[in-house]
């Protein structure tokens, strides 16, 4: 059987999981990778095997090479991309949406026509196993015809608790219906027809940026030939929901998304009260077995004995397969052009309530026009981050003037818009452009820790790259003084003997370190070995950073599997050293005059020291929410994430142990001695319990934290 070659453009992280299912169909070959960077072309293509790259899909498109096309790539550049394909008479399928105007559906509903290529858009939506489920007993007749569709989509949303504002689903109020909404909107439509008439109440908006209007929670009704249908739908909730209710003329369909079940419920030939207790019970078998069928498909999954089984994995499958099986019969594509362009049009017209709604607002401009300066008193690299407001507002304050320079400058707060702040945009990671960034710049502050990477290697390569590429480019640019921003991970902080003082040198183990620390330890290293050339360097490293803008479940304290339960690093009893954001940013301001500190290294640790216990009453008192600490040891620890491991490595997968040494550590029974940071900084981080509390904890109750 000759298999359908395939080129995929653009290879963000959804890419991976298109080139897994691909990889893992024999039907199927990824022969091209295309994208503009052509060493991301090139590393995605080495990993998944395709013999092909370009960095430019108008190449690809005119190659010869495949037999369709996936667009993968960021949602504007949807319709452009896909009409390039169909133009080719390649069948293309992309990424939901199918566009993001009423310009780009009407590109590509003339592409499809003179075409005449099929184009279908990833509605994984569709293919969830418990809508599956739902799907097909409405199919199977025995529940009677559909009546009316409820809808409930509550979705955690972490960019809107941190205040990164500067990702796409925040630029206009229709991307946030494109990004979340469409997804329980696909399955309603799939269940009800297209819709002919669509009805929006939009919940008051939050300010998200300098006068940037951002609508949480919107109310739909939908109404289509036969059916009347209402989605609730937010996001930024703290209880993740999303389940889709079916009334029939015979009986309920519902599935829970969330928690992959399905529930199909009919009439017995009982009278009423036995009824009850016939349907009540087979209801809760169906809950029974799925949940039972659920975790041992994970544990199999877990240990080799199948392939992976996760819900949004086997969606993605579906939708994929779906539209291969389209490409020999289009009647059988659940989700065409025709589909996705309806989906469009809904969230069209949702969208218009919303700006109509926010007015003059959400017209502001938000990204500053006006020429940069040639030289500023300070540069900050990474600047409009969570700590990065905090370090601008502090030296604007100051009198400075500073250039902030940062990958994204969307949606950013009003401070950027102050008349001593430049805003530039640059990549780190190449010391030329480094170099430029710095210019005119005396004093450089580092936040930038470009550390991403899918191993620990990579983790390494990318941060100590990073932190060259910035030394190399200051020395190039005449900087007198770099302020590189670590973290107290790279230290070791497992002993409770052990006084942390500015002296401390990074863990002389660090290979016993989970990849972050790791990677941080050598950073460290290295940058005193640059210390030259005319340039001073000091590294800050603060501690458990709190405050606006950090999420209430701090990665600090442990692990979270969900934002109300922590399952602890230590019993919870020791002190840890936490400290507010603005203090942090009090610091490293003071860092930039202050005499006599190049080549040292400071910790960054306020003077409130509570225990993870402490902070989770407080936290609970201030919210009303049942926020729970589970207490652990780092030794129990070590030990259930070593099994996992070797159940892994029985499996075949090839995964290092953990060392106890690297849990001894995040617990941080180790003592603090900030005398030394105080001193030189002449830095007075906040002592006062309830200054602390108002900072760092009130700020999550739901009047502070804007929910609506």
């Amino acid at each position: 059987m000759e298999r359908t070659k395939i080129g995929i453009v653009g290879t963000g992280s959804i890419a991976e999981i298109h080139a897994e299912v691909i990889s893992n169909d024999p039907a199927l070959e990824l022969v091209a990778v295309a994208d503009i960077s052509a060493a991301s072309a090139a590393a995605f293509a080495k990993r998944w095997g395709a013999k092909h790259t370009f960095s430019d899909a108008a190449e690809l498109a005119k190659s010869g090479l495949i037999g369709a096309a996936h667009i993968l790539t960021p949602p504007d550049s949807h319709a452009a991309l896909a009409a390039l394909f169909l133009e080719h008479k390649i069948p293309t399928f992309t990424e939901k949406p199918v566009g993001t105007t009423s310009v780009d559906l009407a590109l590509l509903e003339k592409a499809v026509a003179s075409s005449g290529t099929l184009l279908g858009v990833n509605q994984n939506s569709l293919f969830h196993p418990a809508f599956q489920k739902l799907l097909s007993a409405i199919k199977g007749g025995s529940l009677g015809t559909v009546q009316s569709i409820q809808c409930h989509y509550a979705a955690p949303l972490r960019q809107l608790e941190s205040g990164q504002f500067g990702h796409w689903m925040f630029a206009r109020p229709i991307n946030i219906l494109l990004e979340q909404a469409v997804h329980p909107l696909a399955q309603i439509q799939l269940l009800a027809g297209e819709f002919k008439s669509v009805q929006a109440m939009i919940a008051p908006s939050v300010e998200i940026a300098d006068g940037k209007a951002f609508f949480p929670t919107t109310l739909l009704s939908l109404q289509s030939k036969k059916v009347a249908s209402q989605l609730h739908y937010s996001v930024g909730a703290t209880y993740p929901r999303w389940e889709i209710s079916v009334l029939c003329s015979d009986g309920t369909a519902s599935a829970d998304i969330i928690n992959n079940r399905a529930q199909i419920s009919g009439r017995s030939k009982w009278l009423e009260a036995s009824d009850q207790f016939v349907t009540g019970r087979a209801a809760g078998k169906q809950t029974r077995r799925q949940a039972r069928a659920n975790f041992l498909e994970y544990a199999a999954s877990m240990i080799g004995l199948r392939g992976r089984s996760d819900a949004f994995y086997l969606g993605m499958k579906g939708s994929i397969e779906n539209f291969y099986v389209g490409l020999s019969d289009p009647s059988k594509l659940l989700a065409p052009f025709s589909f996705g362009k309806s989906l469009v049009d809904t969230c069209l017209q949702a969208s218009a309530v919303m700006e109509q709604q926010s007015g003059k607002a959400s017209s502001k401009k938000t990204v500053k026009t006006q020429k940069a300066r040639d030289a500023v008193d300070v540069t900050i690299l990474g600047g409009t981050g969570f700590i990065g407001r905090y370090v601008v507002e502090r030296c604007v304050a100051d009198g400075m003037t500073v250039r902030v320079v940062a990958r994204n400058l969307q949606n950013l707060p009003a401070i950027f818009s102050h008349k001593n702040v430049d805003l530039i945009s640059a990549d780190l990671r190449n010391a030329e452009s480094a170099s430029s960034a710095v210019a005119g710049s005396k004093k450089v502050i580092n936040l930038a820790h470009g550390g991403g990477g899918d191993s620990a290697d990579a983790i390494l390569k990318a941060m100590l790259g990073s932190a060259e590429a910035v030394v190399a480019g200051c020395k190039a640019a005449g900087v007198a003084r770099l302020i590189h921003i670590g973290s107290i991970a790279g230290l070791y902080l497992g002993s409770g003997s052990d006084v942390i003082t500015a002296d401390t040198q990074p863990d002389p183990q660090p290979e016993k370190r989970a990849d972050y620390a790791r990677a941080k330890a050598y950073t460290d290293k290295r940058m005193l070995d640059l210390i030259g050339d005319g340039l001073e360097i000091v590294i800050l490293r603060p501690a458990i950073v709190v405050g606006k803008g950090t999420p209430a479940a701090h990665s600090g304290m442990g692990v979270f599997n969900n934002d109300q339960h922590c399952l602890g690093w230590s019993n919870g009893t020791n002190a840890l050293p936490f400290v507010l954001a603005s203090d942090v940013a009090d610091a490293i301001a003071s860092s930039l005059s202050a005499p006599d500190i190049s080549g040292k290294c400071y910790n960054l640790c306020g003077d409130v020291r509570w225990s993870s216990l402490e902070y989770f009453k407080a936290l609970r008192n201030a919210t009303g929410r049942p926020f729970t600490y589970h207490a652990q040891s780092p030794r129990y620890i070590t030990a259930i994430e070593n099994l996992k491991i070797l159940i892994k490595r029985i499996a075949g997968k090839k995964q290092k142990f953990h060392s106890i040494r690297d849990f001894n550590s995040r617990a941080m029974f180790a003592q603090f001695d900030c005398s030394a940071e105080k001193n030189a900084l002449n830095w007075s981080p906040v002592s006062d319990p309830a200054i602390f509390t108002a900072q760092a904890i009130d700020i999550h109750a739901p009047e502070k934290a804007g929910k609506t």
